[in-house]
């Protein structure tokens, strides 16, 4: 039946157009054919796509018919004889959730920082979509590393900070909104030298997602949390992107972050020495770990 992604979306624009009940009981008759062939291939062995059920299956998004959101172009950064990053080419499509793998020092956090730039690039370029690049730069929510916070001021005091610097209209309602979102909203008034380290990870997640960004860059965002913290924050994160929100994640979870990215780049010492596109994810059954750990011993290439 050819490839059965792309026939469903014909069949989904064609009920979209159709005008007349008529019209819409005939597509429905050809979507029926369709689904008893889809049938009869997967019980053929035809494999169906392993991503979970938040990826969305429109054709536009599967082929990758969408802007890039963030462009780098050689990206490199050198301390003395060591390249942190070395010439990291990385494309990350808007609705995305990009998954960046690596070993600790691998160069995730610099490529990370150099987005946001938080720290420049030896040699290389940033492209960001959506206008002026430091102005886009303030509209991206981010978390990289822990998190820094003054630990005498409150949770309320130390995001109020947060959004004066991001310019929110109203601050309260988004500081509520964020500290519930991530589950602690009992912590607003209590000072951050209060909180364990998961309750400070939350709390930097809380500061990210404040303002509705269009873009989120976590580093090892569920580093310290509890399962139940884990599974709230990855629900969070599910939910944001469906409503369009690109999403750049580094983890060294990989089993939690293949129930979130829908792409992935693989970083050692510094380059880029593979990537998974959608189309990768959603045609095959990759386990990301397996893959990640052949790569470090240099299995593959």
């Amino acid at each position: 039946m050819g490839n059965w992604f792309d026939e469903a979306s014909r069949l989904k624009r064609m009920l979209d157009s159709a005008e007349s009940e008529s019209a819409v009981s005939s597509q429905i008759n050809v979507l029926e054919d369709a689904l008893r062939d889809l049938k009869a291939s997967l019980a053929g062995g035809t494999q169906a796509p392993a991503r979970d059920s938040h990826f969305n299956y429109s054709h536009e998004y599967y082929a990758g018919d969408r802007p890039a959101v963030i462009t780098t172009k050689g990206i490199t950064k050198t301390y003395g004889d060591y390249n942190a990053n070395d010439g990291v080419s990385i494309t990350v499509k808007k609705g995305s959730i990009y998954g960046l793998v690596g070993r600790n020092g691998a160069g995730k956090t610099t490529w990370m920082k150099i987005v946001l730039g938080l720290t420049k690039a030896t040699s290389g370029t940033v492209e960001l979509a959506g206008g002026e690049i430091n102005e886009v730069r303030r509209r991206i929510g981010f978390m990289i590393e822990s998190p820094a916070f003054y630990d005498n001021l409150t949770a309320y005091q130390n995001l109020v900070y947060r959004a004066k610097l991001i310019e929110l209209d109203d601050p309260e309602r988004a500081i509520d909104e964020a500290l519930e979102k991530v589950g602690i909203p009992e912590k607003k008034n209590a000072k951050v030298k209060t909180f364990s380290l998961g309750q400070k990870q939350l709390l930097g997640i809380a500061a990210a997602i404040m303002g509705d960004p269009e873009t989120l860059i976590l580093d090892e965002p569920v580093n310290g949390l509890d399962p139940v913290a884990i599974v709230k924050i990855r629900n969070l994160l599910l939910d944001m992107n469906k409503k369009g929100v690109t999403i750049v994640i580094s983890s060294h979870i990989l089993g939690e972050l293949q129930k979130l990215a829908t792409c992935y780049g693989f970083i050692l010492e510094g380059k880029l020495v593979k990537e998974l596109s959608e189309a990768d994810v959603m045609n095959g059954d990759v386990n990301i770990e397996d893959l990640f750990v052949s790569l470090a011993k240099g299995e593959l290439s």
